[in-house]
């Protein structure tokens, strides 16, 4: 059983991407062409009109990568309007039927993706990719485990406190270890936001982020946001912090 993700990994023998799914035998070429065209669509109705077009050609990756092409594109349109739409309907039950063969990157994307929908809803198929998540954690990279935590609490799921807790291991151990200030950040606000702050994981996330060398204006401001909102203060943290604003505040937005 192999897990394919790019054509990277078949072609060359190189590590690409983490694998979106797990699949017996060589990915057919086709199926990277159909990514590489789903994520070329710029609008909602073309994206829909190329799934209707090649969906009976989807695999388990295809169907990923199209649904996270949705919120790319949507531009806040609600998914009211394609309620009925044959490809849309088609497109669902292709995602319920994917879950179960999903490793780590296509669950976080495909999570990441309903979470950024406007007008979608469909419990019984959240809460089959949260299931799964829950059984694969051990695997998840550090940034698909910190776009996992701002899913759950993007859509204020509090109650699973199975997922808060392998997801606050997952930080503990890799998210704090992998120097990106992004996957930091992420996760910071996640567990603020959800009052799933623990104290000892926000020391690691605070010593974590004073070894960064490059933290942009948004990040900034998530981590000084996340720890205000938790009450977890730390002054080196702070400090830093402070000190790296005052050398950047010319490129903070005004929502930073």
């Amino acid at each position: 059983m192999t897990s394919f993700y790019s054509a990277k990994i078949w072609q060359e023998g190189k590590r690409g991407p983490p694998p979106i799914f797990a699949s017996i035998g060589v990915r057919h070429p086709f199926q990277i062409q159909l990514d590489i065209a789903l994520r070329e669509q710029e609008t909602l109705p073309s994206l829909f009109d190329l799934i209707g077009q090649e969906i009976e050609h989807f695999d388990a990756g295809n169907t990923v990568i199209a649904v996270a092409q949705i919120p790319k594109v949507s531009q806040d349109q609600s998914l009211e309007v394609f309620r009925e739409n044959r490809a849309w309907q088609e497109l669902q039950r292709r995602m319920h039927s994917s879950v179960a063969r999903l490793e780590p990157r296509g669950l976080s994307m495909l999570a990441y993706a309903l979470a950024r929908m406007k007008g979608f809803e469909d419990p019984v198929l959240l809460t089959a990719v949260l299931d799964r998540s829950v059984t694969k954690m051990p695997d998840f990279g550090p940034t698909d485990a910190a776009k996992l935590a701002w899913v759950l609490a993007k859509l204020q799921i509090r109650e699973r406190s199975d997922l808060w807790v392998a997801l606050s291991k997952e930080a503990a151990r890799k998210i704090c270890d992998s120097g990106r200030f992004i996957d930091i950040s992420m996760t910071a606000w996640a567990f603020a936001k959800a009052g799933q702050a623990e104290r000892i994981l926000f020391g690691q996330l605070a010593s974590a982020a004073l070894q960064c060398n490059d933290l942009p204006p948004h990040t900034i401001a998530n981590l000084c946001w996340a720890f205000a909102k938790s009450k977890n203060s730390n002054k080196d943290l702070f400090d830093m912090l402070a000190k790296r604003s005052i050398e950047a505040h010319r490129s903070f937005d005004r929502q930073s």
